[in-house]
């Protein structure tokens, strides 16, 4: 079979998909189950497309405009332009645990490599204001996991996420951090550094296109794909409504582990981590 993921015409085609309005990833996928391939998507008549689940004949006549849009052009120009790739979820190279959750994205915006090896990985999440504490506890969870081999999966937030992204690159191992932003708009700002060196041995990934600022209804999804390329995810610091809790929540509704490592009970950073433990989270102890 024809491997189309390959074709820059045939993601210019995606990305122009993508931009359709109320079209959404579970009908993209719909449509590339049933006609194969983009150009074959956007060529199809609209009795075929209107006869495809869940099209009706508007929306069917926005897919065959969608050639048209300058979008898809524009966004590969800018990764023509620069060290990025944008992969699809029909590409090989697609990480296969993220493959696994209810909604997927469509596309991955990457900067770095992704790696086979990738698929034992541990996401390290947690409050934006860590304690010396939380600090200590991040940079041990982090070395003993990258000796292990596992890969870190993170946000690129300020504290936790820092930490545990600054701490594997310090041992040499492999890292991936989500951005609920474009790969054009790093944030936050102070953060690019470090961005650029994880991508030496590791990826900085976004399912968000070129431009894309970092608005705080990109996060929760950000956070669906932080759980999605993880086998389970460990809490280290949250208050009780830490957005830390929200990927927590997502990993379990992904059937992954989720971790939670206690503080103490007067701490009101480690509230959010003693409510995950008494609803079953697994408790961190040395």
């Amino acid at each position: 079979m024809e491997d189309w993921t390959t074709s820059a015409d045939e993601m210019e085609l995606l990305l122009n998909l993508t931009q359709v309005s109320g079209i959404g990833a579970v009908r993209i996928r719909g449509l590339l189950a049933k006609f194969g391939k983009p150009s074959a998507v956007v060529s199809a008549s609209m009795s075929e497309l209107v006869a495809t689940e869940r099209i009706d004949a508007g929306l069917a006549q926005n897919i065959k405009r969608a050639a048209e849009l300058d979008f898809g052009r524009t966004q590969l120009k800018k990764v023509f332009d620069s060290d990025y790739r944008v992969i699809s979820f029909w590409s090989q190279e697609y990480p296969g645990l993220l493959k696994q959750i209810d909604d997927p994205p469509i596309l991955l915006f990457v900067w770095g490599q992704l790696l086979p090896t990738d698929a034992y990985a541990l996401a390290l999440v947690g409050t934006r204001v860590p304690t010396q504490y939380g600090r200590q506890v991040t940079e041990k969870i982090t070395s003993g996991l990258v000796d292990a081999g596992a890969t870190i999966v993170s946000g690129l937030a300020r504290g936790i996420d820092t930490i545990a992204h600054a701490e594997t690159v310090k041992r040499g191992g492999r890292t991936l951090a989500v951005l609920g932003s474009g790969l054009d708009l790093i944030y936050p700002a102070e953060n690019r550094s470090l961005a650029q060196a994880i991508v030496e041995n590791g990826a900085v990934v976004t399912e968000f296109a070129f431009g894309t600022k970092p608005d705080a209804v990109n996060f929760p999804r950000r956070n669906r794909i932080i759980s999605g390329l993880s086998l389970g995810t460990i809490v280290i610091e949250a208050r009780e409504k830490s957005g830390a809790l929200i990927t927590a929540n997502i990993a379990l509704e992904q059937n992954r582990e989720v971790f939670a490592v206690p503080g103490s009970i007067f701490s009101p950073p480690s509230q959010g981590c003693h409510a995950l433990i008494k609803e079953g989270a697994k408790l961190v102890a040395r």
